[in-house]
């Protein structure tokens, strides 16, 4: 889901464990010029999620060791679930939907969120919370800092369940 914290502890998560970190939404600027915001007023969304489709195929193919943070819809369209589930760990980052909607309150940055539009959050999560259940890991937002979620996130590393 936009706001998240996916960058936030991608980027963390990256330094922890000394690899590169590559966010889609700025692999799509530098490939295409355009913030996704731009992308989908110019183009609509369906270019957009191309342009997200080919940005995962070129991270991907570039075999190289990385944490990748997606855009919320990612996942969610051209069967792109399957291709992270089949070349990763896929991690759902998942805060709790009243501190989504605090964060996304009157940001006006994010592509298809309009923060005061209280509803259309809770039903963007509604509709994209099966999908984001088929993660390997699940983090629920009751770690409030991201640093006790970066934490738990490498304990699992260190640790893995059977």
């Amino acid at each position: 889901m936009p706001g998240s914290g996916k960058t936030t502890i991608g980027k963390r998560l990256a330094a922890l464990f000394q690899c590169g970190f590559k966010d889609t939404d700025q692999v799509i600027l530098e490939m295409t010029g355009l913030t996704p915001k731009e992308l989908i007023v110019q183009f609509g969304e369906d270019v957009f999620r191309e342009r997200e489709k080919q940005c995962l195929q070129y991270l991907l193919a570039s075999n190289e060791n990385s944490i990748i943070a997606t855009g919320g819809g990612l996942p969610c369209f051209n069967n792109l679930i399957d291709t992270l589930m089949e070349n990763g760990t896929v991690v759902w980052v998942n805060p709790p939907l009243g501190h989504l909607i605090n964060r996304l309150k009157n940001d006006t940055s994010r592509p298809l969120v309009n923060g005061n539009d209280i509803e259309f959050i809770k039903t963007l999560f509604t509709t994209r919370e099966p999908i984001y259940k088929r993660a390997h890991l699940n983090f629920s937002g009751k770690k409030s800092e991201v640093q006790e979620l970066v934490n738990a996130i490498n304990s699992f590393w260190e640790n893995p369940r059977n």
